[in-house]
């Protein structure tokens, strides 16, 4: 996509992304009062980022010849910045219940990669439109999927090292500034029940729209998701039941998540970057 309006939008929305990160960082780690007024700032920085990048992430989505859009652009690099888009607009909306600052920080900086990426690419993979509508609700319950495990996974990934941290009796620090680990726990608790309904949704609607779910190209896709969807189904089970929590909780959730990962976007990396098919 050549620099234009909708990609300097995207390059000034990685821009912010990149000093968000930075100073949600700073933030955490100085546990201090004005703690509170920077991610009220930080809050409102990424909803100016997700209206910036929408006519950048937009644009490259649905390519446009002889004044018609000519498909939906499902090539790697749109696809990794259209989910890097929903993975914000889901940070943001958790904003409102829960602590999530930390994810921010890990997640802003992904984002800015995808973005910039997106301005330098011209890859093309299109779907054409008038095929699209039963696809498309496909398509967006698996981004949203895929998003809220994300977000569940580097929410497991903090967990991991919040229990550590506090096994060693460390006080400072930048993890030692990260919420108390039952907030946190919870938390990654309520993120992996909503992450496993909405893959049961992704899983309902492939099942149902998708005549091909089962074939060749799409299988590998369909078999790592659902193994994903069972490992989520044992650990809720296995935390309602056992009591199941901690490290060994955070370990289910991103196992689950690397599987999903694998089948998400797995293939369409290795076929169209790496053998640039």
């Amino acid at each position: 996509m050549p620099i234009n309006y909708s990609s300097l939008l995207l390059i000034v929305s990685a821009l912010l992304l990149l000093a968000m990160s930075a100073a949600t960082f700073l933030a955490i780690r100085q546990r201090k009062a004005p703690s509170a007024n920077i991610f009220t700032i930080i809050k409102f920085a990424v909803i100016a980022v997700l209206v910036f990048s929408a006519t950048g992430i937009f644009a490259a989505l649905t390519p446009t010849g002889e004044n018609q859009i000519l498909g939906l652009n499902m090539s790697f690099p749109v696809t990794i910045a259209a989910c890097s888009w929903i993975i914000l607009l889901l940070t943001c909306i958790s904003f409102r219940w829960w602590q999530l600052h930390q994810v921010g920080m890990v997640i802003y900086p992904f984002a800015a990669v995808s973005f910039f990426w997106v301005t330098q690419n011209h890859m093309q993979r299109l779907v054409p439109i008038e095929q699209i509508w039963p696809l498309e609700a496909h398509i967006w319950l698996s981004l949203i999927a895929y998003g809220l495990l994300t977000i569940t996974a580097v929410q497991a990934i903090f967990v991991i090292f919040r229990e550590r941290n506090l096994k060693s009796h460390k006080t400072s620090g930048f993890i030692a500034g990260l919420p108390a680990l039952t907030v946190m726990e919870k938390v990654m608790f309520q993120l992996s029940a909503l992450s496993y309904i909405w893959l049961t949704l992704s899983l309902v609607t492939g099942l149902l729209f998708l005549e091909n779910i089962f074939q060749q190209s799409l299988a590998h896709k369909t078999f790592l998701s659902i193994l994903a969807w069972l490992l989520l189904s044992i650990f809720l089970i296995g935390h309602r039941v056992k009591g199941w929590r901690g490290i060994n909780a955070a370990r289910w959730i991103l196992c689950a998540f690397v599987l999903l990962l694998f089948g998400f976007v797995g293939s369409k990396f290795v076929y169209e970057i790496l053998l640039n098919f």
